[in-house]
């Protein structure tokens, strides 16, 4: 009886374990899949304010984790042509390599408006842009609130998601919940202790068997949450640098030499560079941090208007890692399919074409 006993716990461990390293392997499976671009409102005309462009990012950028489709706009210095707009999406790398997950919209200067898609139309086509019109009521007013409406209205297309992903892992519902998991645990064991004195009546090993079900469980279940409490404090966030303030300072380092009889000491002096820079977040809060290089071009590129990842403390939103670069290209490419958008004027790019195939 007892070997049976310690047979059964020893597939139970197994099986609960195999069943945690598969859901490990999907959730990783899934994260692979997807990573938000993180920049969706490139304007290089200077169309809007800075407050304006970070709330449409973080929008935008909500969107896109929710849903695995991105929405872009660029407001253009100068109209440009149907083959330069789609030489900027390629250049950008609108939607995901292989999927048609990507719409830009292309605001000019004189409020017309062109919008440009993937070769596949996933979830956005030419006939939807066709019949957003009226979605830029009001762009000429105020290009904010007019890039609102479209933005909204394009959102309200989009529904179902591009690609599948937890937007919570297994291991932080688990660690949300820890106390109901914790309960479970006991209640099963329980049940287990039960069933075997019912069995062939009390035995002192009744009690080691259910102990170790409840180890197993809690090593297969309890631990993973109590480690993932410990990093669920870590969200991400997106800003841009605001502000940046360029300096050095000198600094020494002592050395040794040996012949292995005498030891001699010298001094070196060396320059540290460091580059005090803003960055005001997609949640408008402002950050400071201090670069610092040996290098002085590691830091003295840097400028204002350049976007930075931000890893932030979930409680207190403090900075917890440095700003770090990304690339905001997801790999998508486009056919020039789009249309242009009638708004203030008819047409764009000089053409009244409803739909390009290049």
């Amino acid at each position: 009886m007892t070997m049976r006993r310690t047979l059964s716990c020893l597939i139970l461990l197994v099986l609960v374990f195999a069943v945690d390293a598969a859901v490990a392997e999907e959730e990783e499976a899934a994260q692979l899949a997807f990573d938000p671009r993180g920049t969706y409102i490139y304007d290089e005309a200077g169309s809007i304010d800075l407050e304006p462009e970070l709330e449409l990012n973080y929008l935008l950028w909500q969107k896109d984790v929710k849903s695995g489709y991105e929405v872009v706009i660029v407001y253009p210095a100068n109209v440009l042509t149907l083959e330069e707009m789609g030489v900027w999406f390629d250049n950008h790398g609108v939607g995901k390599a292989g999927r048609d997950n990507g719409v830009v919209i292309f605001i000019f200067p004189d409020n017309t408006v062109y919008g440009l898609i993937g070769p596949g139309h996933d979830k956005i086509t030419v006939s939807h842009l066709a019949d957003y019109d009226d979605a830029l009521e009001g762009l000429k007013d105020d290009k904010v609130m007019g890039t609102l409406n479209l933005v909204n209205a394009i959102l309200d297309d989009i529904d179902d998601p591009v690609v599948i992903e937890e937007e919570e892992s297994f291991g932080k519902k688990v660690g949300e919940n820890f106390d109901v998991v914790i309960a479970w645990i006991a209640f099963l064991c329980m049940i287990v202790f039960a069933i075997l004195v019912m069995k062939d009546g009390f035995q002192p090993s009744d009690l080691g068997f259910a102990a170790v079900v409840f180890v197993v469980l809690l090593l297969a279940f309890g631990l993973p949450a109590v480690f993932s409490e410990a990093t669920a404090g870590v969200e991400t966030d997106y800003g841009v640098i605001t502000s940046t303030h360029p300096g050095s300072y000198p600094f020494t380092e002592t050395h040794s030499v040996s012949n292995g009889k005498t030891t001699t000491y010298y001094t070196d002096t060396h320059i540290a560079y460091t580059n005090d820079v803003t960055i005001k977040s997609y949640n408008l809060r402002d950050y400071s941090y201090q670069y610092e290089t040996r290098k002085y071009d590691g830091v003295s590129q840097i400028r204002i208007g350049e976007y930075r990842k931000l890893g932030l403390n979930a409680k207190t939103h403090k900075l917890i890692w440095e700003p770090s670069e990304f690339r905001a290209f997801s790999g998508g490419k486009t056919n020039r399919y789009g249309c242009p958008i009638d708004c203030i004027s008819s047409g764009v790019a000089g053409t009244n074409q409803t739909a390009a195939v290049v």
